[in-house]
């Protein structure tokens, strides 16, 4: 890629390009400086990444912490999807990938990580 992705600044020997370790993209040094710690991609160090991909690995991150050992168990949980006024008793948890929450019942769900928003816990 002979430009940023983001910018469109032109690479050259003084203007280097970088690849984000997230998603893979060309990126200047300006678009892509943000250093953050992707260990389900087994990065053990904080890597090079631009600010999308750092703002999903940040919020990754701190929904793992918070929820980790309770996901990776299973827990029975009413889940309410959508704007249903129709709740479910479902066993939550995450894949074997860890990028997916899985929500087995009546139904069976599988919900990519990055896509959650919110998590109300009543």
């Amino acid at each position: 890629c002979p430009r940023c992705m983001q910018c469109d600044t032109k690479f050259d020997f003084i203007t280097r390009k970088h690849h984000c370790r997230r998603c893979g993209k060309c990126f200047c040094d300006k678009c892509c400086s943000k250093k953050v710690p992707l260990p389900r991609m087994c990065f053990v160090d904080p890597v090079r990444q631009c600010a999308e991909c750092a703002l999903v690995s940040q919020k990754e991150t701190e929904f793992y912490d918070k929820q980790l050992k309770v996901l990776m168990n299973g827990a029975t949980f009413f889940v309410t999807l959508g704007t249903s006024d129709k709740s479910e008793l479902m066993v939550c948890r995450l894949s074997n990938n860890q990028r997916y929450l899985v929500l087995d019942g009546d139904s069976h769900y599988e919900i990519e990580i990055i896509q959650i928003s919110t998590v109300q816990i009543l």
